[in-house]
């Protein structure tokens, strides 16, 4: 079963560390923050829920829809960087006439600095 996760934690959370990216980049690609951000964990999977502010029915594109599509390799990127932990994509749902969007990543369990001693 999905469990909430506390984003209160610290900062070498995976989970808590690829909120503030997404934060973040969503902050910057939309030039607003997003409504809500939750993540929920289960194991090595991990969901991050997006909401945020759906387009106008009547406008002609979604920039921020097809933006959002790119964001789950960045979030992994900036994962990475902070906590040395892998996230592989799975994927991004997105619902915009909701303003919705899900992100799924698996969560590697070693770090970077142990993968490196086991390869090596």
């Amino acid at each position: 079963m999905l469990r909430l996760v506390e984003t209160g934690r610290s900062e070498d959370a995976v989970d808590a560390a690829a909120l503030d990216v997404l934060r973040a980049l969503f902050e910057g690609l939309a030039g607003t923050p997003p409504r809500s951000l939750r993540a929920y964990r289960d194991d090595d999977a991990l969901l991050l829920l997006l909401r945020y502010e759906p387009a106008p029915a009547d406008a002609a594109d979604h920039p921020v829809e097809i933006a959002l599509m790119a964001l789950a390799s960045l979030v992994a990127e900036g994962v990475a960087k902070r906590t040395g932990q892998a996230l592989a994509t799975g994927g991004v749902s997105l619902c915009p006439s909701q303003g919705l969007a899900v992100l799924a990543f698996s969560v590697d369990g070693t770090s970077r600095e142990e993968g490196l001693r086991l390869a090596g």
